[in-house]
């Protein structure tokens, strides 16, 4: 007898986050298996279900996606509803504000010692960013610190490719490509917007801190839970959200020491948490205490629960919301920019090749 083969994305023409396989995780940060179900619907209606650590308070999506479903979302699905767009281009960066945030970043990292000394070109410093998408922080970190050896991770192709073009460094297509002999580790990891994506945070931070030189540091900035106001703060690809404590507790988890953290406000993005790490023993004065606590974090998971009552209810209204933002952007998309196109460009970068890269 024919057995019914379970649902595969390879073969579905829509993406169905309900058929596809899931199941039910421990906590990353505490490995509790009790949680708090807060919401089970999400920015595209999907039914997506949010719970919350009843141990530590970590906030995540499960039942999580399996590996492969995740894994298979992003490769064939997740540019049709984030961003819509397959390769990137200026017009794109100047949308979203990609290059002012890279400025903003790049401030923070420069200001933190993190890309050598302040009045120096970054000699010898060797920075990763890890999911560099388009390479907007590579670029800036290459124009302020031009001696810095920046190199990037992005698995997917034509953003890499474009990130080898804009930013003029080379880009490694997967994690495992990198190499991990003494002579190449590196004083900087970047994580900027990313670790939310992973999913299994702990064993992600220990392979990055595989590839740091002593003394090397990771920066992990992602958005805020506590932060959190509307549905549209949920969704599939966001599969953790931290607050400044559960992030903290994933690193120590990871056997980091926090060496710095703040919340704060990028451009053209909700508030966020910033965050050093260096592995233990290797941070002189660990940060213990953060700007937000539990009763925050309460009050993030209440509004959440609210999310799902008020969706049930106002879902028609949710739906014709979010196509008209994701309508005006298309609009926006098209707009002549070429003015603006020239700023961006105005400052050239020379290509990795020419400039002794691998």
């Amino acid at each position: 007898m024919n057995q019914a083969s379970p649902p595969s994305l390879q073969t579905a023409s829509r993406f169905d986050y309900v058929r596809i396989p899931k199941h039910l995780v421990p906590c990353p940060a505490c490995g509790g298996k009790s949680f708090q179900t807060l919401c089970r619907t999400d920015r595209y209606l999907m039914g997506v279900e949010t719970s919350r650590c009843a141990h530590c308070g970590l906030v995540m999506t499960n039942p999580m996606p399996t590996d492969e479903a995740l894994g298979e979302f992003y490769k064939k699905h997740y540019r049709k509803y984030y961003r819509k767009l397959e390769r990137p281009d200026v017009s794109y960066i100047q949308r979203y504000a990609l290059h002012r945030r890279a400025i903003y970043t790049v401030k923070f990292l420069a200001a933190q010692g993190l890309l050598g000394h302040e009045n120096g070109q970054g000699a010898g410093t060797r920075v990763l960013d890890v999911g560099c998408g388009e390479g907007s922080i590579l670029r800036e970190i290459r124009l302020q610190k031009e001696k810095c050896q920046a190199y990037g991770v992005e698995v997917y192709e034509p953003f890499a490719r474009f990130t080898e073009e804009y930013a003029g460094c080379p880009t490694y297509r997967d994690l495992r490509d990198v190499p991990r002999s003494p002579g190449e580790l590196f004083d900087l990891v970047i994580l900027s917007h990313v670790l939310e994506h992973i999913l299994e945070p702990v064993d992600f931070l220990k392979q990055l801190a595989e590839l740091l030189r002593p003394g090397g540091k990771i920066f992990i900035d992602v958005p805020d839970v506590c932060r959190y106001h509307w549905l549209a703060d949920l969704h599939l690809a966001h599969v953790y959200h931290f607050s400044p404590r559960t992030l903290a507790a994933v690193c120590r988890a990871a056997d980091l020491e926090v060496a710095a953290s703040e919340t704060h406000h990028p451009p053209k993005l909700p508030g966020c948490v910033r965050m050093v790490a260096g592995k233990k023993n290797e941070v002189k004065s660990p940060q213990t205490a953060w700007p937000q606590g539990e009763d925050q974090e309460r009050q993030a998971a209440l509004r959440i629960s609210r999310m799902h009552r008020w969706a049930r209810f106002f879902s028609f209204g949710f739906r014709l919301t979010m196509a008209a933002y994701e309508w005006s952007w298309t609009v926006i998309a098209q707009l002549p920019s070429k003015r603006r196109h020239r700023s961006l460009m105005r400052m050239p970068v020379e290509p990795w090749a020419q400039a002794g890269g691998k």
